[in-house]
């Protein structure tokens, strides 16, 4: 028996809140130089625009709607 589950294109929009803590306490950590600072923020600051973006044009759906009639 296969079990049903929600899609991922059907959840919420999930900020990379955590991946830009381990960005800057692992570049931290390593002493990197300033050039990887700035190439690796310009990565999650595209990631953060990316899912702002996405946050902006989604249209909430009930995906259960068939089962409440």
């Amino acid at each position: 028996m296969k079990r049903k589950v929600i899609s991922p294109k059907n959840l919420p929009v999930k900020f990379p809140i955590a991946w830009t803590l381990v960005f800057a306490f692992a570049l931290d950590k390593w002493n990197a130089p300033e050039w990887l600072w700035g190439a690796i923020g310009l990565l999650v600051l595209s990631a953060w625009i990316a899912a702002f973006s996405l946050k902006i044009k989604v249209e909430e759906v009930d995906i259960f709607e068939e089962k409440k009639k």
